[in-house]
């Protein structure tokens, strides 16, 4: 917990690494994360479990108060196409506009316009900012609703080869047909 405002004002950065397990949330429904060693040094983790963050607070030229957020991990989910596990890295980056109160959040918004998509979200400060559950959320937010490999291994798409680790070559459809026809000539 931080006092989001103070935080802002005096342009202080936070950064770490934790456990994937910490947040409750976000592993509510995945697989079981692996257990990893934190990182020694700051920089994308090369193995699942373990969320790396840097939150900075700001004053913007405009006089409000900002935080940045970039959180990376590596999430492992189950492939709803092979069933088998995927490894999803997350390099996300965010800003944040610090707001008051409720009523503040919707302040200004009258109709959606492009310049909307590149404003910062406005989340309410409050002298007990939940980090964490920042964090989590925007992580929460990286998770596909149906999270599935581009190319599954070893099933789908293209079979692999016999050392299982490239595809095999196949025989074109029109080639096989050709030699059909060539057959019965």
């Amino acid at each position: 917990m931080v006092d989001a405002f103070e935080f802002a004002r005096r342009g202080r950065v936070l950064a770490g690494a934790f456990d994937v397990e910490l947040l409750e949330r976000l592993v509510e429904g995945l697989p079981v994360q692996p257990e990893s060693d934190l990182p020694k040094a700051p920089g994308m983790p090369g193995a699942p479990g373990v969320v790396v963050y840097r939150v900075r607070g700001l004053i913007g030229k405009d006089g409000k108060s900002y935080l940045s957020l970039l959180v990376q991990t590596r999430l492992v989910l189950d492939c709803q196409r092979c069933l088998g596990p995927l490894v999803l890295p997350v390099d996300h980056e965010a800003e944040f506009e610090l707001v008051r109160n409720d009523s503040d959040l919707d302040a200004g918004a009258t109709e959606l316009d492009a310049e909307d998509f590149d404003r910062p979200e406005k989340v309410v400060g409050s002298p007990r900012f939940d980090l964490a559950g920042l964090i989590e959320d925007e992580l929460i937010l990286e998770v596909p609703f149906i999270p599935r490999h581009e190319q599954c291994p070893g099933a789908g798409g293209e079979p692999l080869g016999p050392q299982g680790d490239e595809p095999a070559e196949r025989e074109s459809a029109f080639a096989a047909l050709a030699a059909l026809k060539s057959k019965h000539k």
